[in-house]
C-alpha cells in the first residue's frame, strides 16, 4: 500500500492554552497522575449538585453535610450532617452516599439492598423498596420506586418488598435486561420504564447462533476455556427483541419486529400514556433507519412514523424526547446534530435547524415548551457551551436563531437546567479554569458564581499545554494539543510522542480543564519530551462531513491527518524531527501500527496497545458501519488490514494486549506477532494476564511505567535489524 507522505501542515493560529506555568516544586508521581487523579489534583466541586424537584431551590454536599441554597439566597445552609443520616439508615454509611431530591423536605438514598425515603423534618427515613443485593444492572423507576435488575443473564423486578423473576432463560447465550449490540447506537442499558411505572421494556438478545470465541483463564489447573460469543464482521450477528412486562399482570409480550432478524434496536421511548413504545430500527448495512411505534399491551407493529437513509450509515444515539403534543428527535441528516420536532403521526413539525452549531445534550425546555435548552458546540471549535432556540421566533432563514446562554469560554458539559427552565448551574472548566460554577439566569439578567476552584496544580511541575489549528488536504480545521516539559527551553532539541487515537465517535482536544489531556502526558513530557496528539478526520463533534470521510478506509485519511501534525511539529525549531515515537490504545492502537509500517521513516518507537491488526477480526456492528462487510468491501478490507505489511517496519515496536481481551481479541495482535516471525521482523511483546480491553488498577501503573520506559530505551538506542 502507497500512502502519499507529501503533505503540508498549516499551523495558522494558536488559540491559547493550559498555561499552568508556576514556581514549581513538587513534582508529578506516575503512580498519582493514575491512581489518585482526583484525590490528589482533583478540582473542588459542588458535589452531587442539583436542582431540587421543580422549585428554585438547589442541593449538595461538602463531604460532611447536606447543603440546601436558593436562586433567591445563594448562602448554604445545612440541612442534615452525614452522622444524622447514618443513624437513620443503621449505621451502614462509610461516606455521604449520592441522594435524589424529591421536594425541599424530602430525598431519596440507596443503602444496600435497601431503598430510604427521608424526611427532613422528622430526621427518619422510611424504607420504599427491597431490592437484591447481588443484582446488577440495576434501574430504578423514579415515579414507583420499582426496581430492575439482573442476576446472571435473567431479569428481576423488586416492588413492594417481593422480587418477582421475568425472564427464567437457562440456555448460554440467551441474555435479557442488559444492554445489547455490544452497546453501539448510544446503548448503555437494557431496562426502560413506562412514564407511570407500571410496565418495563426490555432488551431480549438470543446470540445462539453467533460464532462462540474462546478466551482462556489460567487461574485454575490446568487453565481452562472460556467462551463468549463474538460476531465477527461479515458473519451471523445475534437477534434481539424487546419484551414489555406489565407489573400488574405479571406477564410479558414481545413487540412483533418481523424480518430480517438481525436488525438493530436502539433509542427506545414511550407515549406518556403508556400505551405505545417507540423504537428506531436499523438495518444490518446501517444505512437506513425507521422510527417505528408498537402497541405496548399486544406487541403489534402500529406504524413508522418517519425514516432516514444515508448512504454510508446512519448513527442514532439519543432517546426521543417527549413533550406534550410532539416529540424532539436528535439527527444528522443535514450534516449537523440538530432536533427535528414531530408530532405523534409523524409530521414533521420543524426541522431546527441550528447551522454549524451541533447539539450535544438537551437540557430542558419552559414551561411553554416554546424555548428548547441545549449544550451543544460550534462545528469548527472545540468548546461546549448552553445555547436556546424559541420554536415560535420568526425566522427569514432557513436557521433557527440560536442564542447562547454560557458567557464564558470553555468547556460547559455538567449544566442543569432548572424544571421551569429560567435558571441554569452552570459547571463548566476551560483551559485556564480548573472547574466554576456559575448560577445563570436564562434571561441573562443574573449571573452570580457559586464556586471558583483554587489551581490543584500549583506548586507542581506541570508544563504548557497549547492548542493549534491545522489544515488538512482538503483544507479541513484540524485540532491539536502540544505538551511541553514543566522546564521547557526553547534553546533545546526534544524528541516527540505522538499520542494517538483519532476513531468515530471520539475526541480527544477540547477547551477544558488541561484540554482534555491524562495526567501521565505531563508526567512525560517532564522526562524530556514534547507529547502531541492530533483529532483528524473521522474524530467526533465536527459535522458528518468531517467523520464519514474515513468510510470503508479506516485509518487511510487518519494517517494522513497525523502526517499534518507531525510535519507541523518537525518544522518548530525546538524539535528533534529524528526522534519520534508514537502511542495508542484500542483504535489508537491500530492507528500506532498503521503508522509505524506506512510511515517507517518518520516514526522510530511505537507502542500500540490492544490493537486491531485486521477489521475481518473486530465486531458485526462497529466494523460494519465503517468498512461495510469483507464481502462487500474486500478492497477497503485488504487495504487497511496490516498482517501483510509487517516487513515494512524498520522502528523499534511493541504490542501491547489483555489476554482476555473480549473487544479486540487477542487474536490480533497474535496475528500480527506471526507474520513478524514469519518475515524475520524483530517486534516486542508484552501481555497483561487476566485484563481486558483496557488495563486497569493498580497495574495501568505497571502499563504505563512499561510504555514510558521502552520509549525511553529505543528512542537513545538504535533498533536492531535482525535477530
Amino acid at each position: 500500500m502507497n500512502i502519499k507522505s507529501r503533505i503540508i501542515a498549516i499551523a495558522f493560529l494558536i488559540i491559547g492554552g493550559t498555561s499552568i506555568v508556576y514556581a514549581q516544586n513538587r513534582v508529578i508521581n506516575l503512580d498519582d497522575a493514575i491512581l489518585r487523579r482526583y484525590s490528589v489534583f482533583g478540582e473542588e466541586r459542588l458535589k452531587g449538585l442539583q436542582w431540587i424537584g421543580k422549585t428554585n431551590s438547589y442541593a449538595y454536599t461538602d463531604g460532611q453535610n447536606l447543603l440546601i441554597a436558593s436562586v433567591a439566597d445563594q448562602k448554604p445552609v445545612p440541612v442534615l450532617s452525614f452522622d444524622e443520616l447514618n443513624q437513620a439508615v443503621g449505621g451502614a454509611l462509610k461516606a455521604m452516599p449520592a441522594v435524589k431530591w424529591i421536594d425541599p423536605g424530602h430525598f431519596t438514598v440507596i443503602v444496600g439492598g435497601n431503598r430510604y425515603k427521608f424526611d427532613l423534618a422528622t430526621k427518619k427515613a422510611e424504607i420504599i423498596n427491597i431490592f437484591i443485593v447481588e443484582g446488577e444492572n440495576i434501574d430504578i423507576d423514579p415515579v414507583t420506586g420499582n426496581t430492575a435488575c439482573t442476576i446472571g443473564d435473567n431479569l428481576f423486578i423488586s416492588n413492594d418488598g417481593k422480587t418477582t423473576q421475568v425472564t427464567n432463560d437457562t440456555e448460554w447465550g440467551i441474555k435479557s435486561g442488559k444492554s445489547t449490540h455490544r452497546e453501539e447506537f448510544g446503548i448503555d442499558k437494557g431496562t426502560f420504564w413506562s412514564p407511570q411505572g407500571n410496565l418495563l421494556a426490555f432488551y431480549r438478545e438470543d446470540a445462539r447462533q453467533v460464532t462462540d470465541y474462546p478466551l482462556v483463564d489460567i487461574n485454575s489447573i490446568p487453565a481452562k476455556e472460556v467462551k463468549i460469543k463474538y460476531p465477527m464482521a461479515g458473519m451471523k450477528s445475534h437477534k434481539v427483541t424487546v419484551g414489555v412486562y406489565n407489573i400488574k399482570t405479571g406477564k410479558t409480550i414481545y413487540l412483533q419486529t418481523g424480518e430480517p432478524s438481525d436488525k438493530y434496536f436502539t433509542n427506545i421511548s414511550w407515549s406518556s400514556d403508556e400505551k405505545s413504545i417507540f423504537i428506531a430500527e436499523i438495518n444490518r448495512d446501517q444505512n437506513e433507519l425507521r422510527y417505528n411505534q408498537y402497541d405496548a399491551a399486544s406487541g403489534a407493529f402500529l406504524r413508522s412514523l418517519f425514516s432516514e437513509y444515508n448512504a454510508k450509515y446512519v448513527r442514532p444515539e439519543k432517546a426521543a424526547i417527549n413533550l406534550k403534543d410532539s416529540f424532539l428527535w436528535l439527527s444528522a441528516v443535514n450534516g449537523y446534530n440538530h432536533f427535528l420536532q414531530y408530532d405523534y403521526s409523524g409530521k414533521l413539525i420543524n426541522h431546527i435547524n441550528t447551522g454549524k452549531i451541533i447539539v450535544r445534550k438537551f437540557l430542558g425546555t419552559d414551561e411553554s415548551e416554546n424555548k428548547v435548552f441545549f449544550v451543544g458546540n460550534n462545528a469548527d471549535n472545540i468548546d461546549l457551551q448552553v445555547y436556546m432556540v424559541d420554536l415560535k421566533q420568526k425566522h427569514k432563514t432557513s436557521e433557527f436563531e440560536v442564542v447562547r446562554l454560557t458567557n464564558e469560554e470553555g468547556y460547559h458539559d455538567g449544566a442543569l437546567l432548572s424544571a421551569d427552565g429560567k435558571y441554569l448551574l452552570d459547571q463548566f472548566s476551560s483551559s485556564t479554569v480548573p472547574h466554576k460554577v456559575n448560577l445563570l439566569s436564562t434571561n441573562g439578567k443574573i449571573s452570580v458564581t457559586l464556586l471558583n476552584s483554587k489551581n490543584p496544580l500549583a506548586g507542581y511541575q506541570f508544563g504548557k499545554t497549547e492548542i493549534v489549528r491545522l489544515k488538512a488536504d482538503d483544507g479541513k480545521l484540524l485540532y491539536g494539543r502540544i505538551i511541553k516539559p514543566y522546564n521547557f527551553d526553547p534553546t533545546k532539541k526534544y524528541p516527540v510522542v505522538l499520542y494517538v487515537y483519532n476513531g468515530p465517535n471520539v475526541q480527544l482536544i477540547n477547551d477544558s480543564w488541561t484540554n482534555g489531556a491524562s495526567f501521565w502526558m505531563y508526567y512525560l513530557a517532564n522526562k524530556g519530551y514534547v507529547i502531541l496528539t492530533v483529532d483528524g478526520r473521522g474524530s467526533a463533534n465536527r459535522g458528518m462531513d468531517f467523520e464519514q470521510v474515513t468510510f470503508r478506509k479506516l485509518g487511510q485519511e487518519e494517517m494522513k491527518d497525523q502526517m499534518v501534525g507531525i510535519n507541523y511539529i518537525k518544522s518548530l525549531p525546538y524539535i528533534n524531527g529524528d526522534k519520534i515515537a508514537v502511542h495508542g490504545w484500542s483504535y489508537g492502537g491500530f492507528m500506532t501500527t498503521s503508522l509505524m509500517l506506512n510511515y517507517p521513516e518518520v516514526f522510530k518507537v511505537g507502542v500500540a496497545g490492544g490493537p486491531v491488526i485486521d477489521w475481518r477480526y473486530y465486531e458485526v456492528m462497529y466494523t460494519e458501519r465503517y468498512m461495510d462487510t469483507p464481502q462487500a468491501n474486500p478492497k477497503g478490507y485488504a487495504q487497511t488490514s496490516l498482517l501483510d505489511k509487517a516487513q515494512n517496519l524498520k522502528g523499534s515496536l511493541m504490542l501491547i494486549h489483555g489476554a482476555v481481551d473480549p473487544v479486540v481479541v487477542w487474536q490480533h495482535s497474535l496475528k500480527f506477532i506471526k507474520s513478524c516471525v514469519d518475515n524475520n521482523i524483530p517486534i516486542d511483546y508484552f501481555v497483561y494476564p487476566g485484563h481486558e480491553h483496557n488495563v486497569i488498577g493498580k497495574d495501568r501503573v505497571h502499563l504505563y511505567n512499561k510504555v514510558i520506559e521502552y520509549i525511553d530505551e529505543k528512542m537513545n538506542k538504535e533498533p536492531n535489524s535482525n535477530f
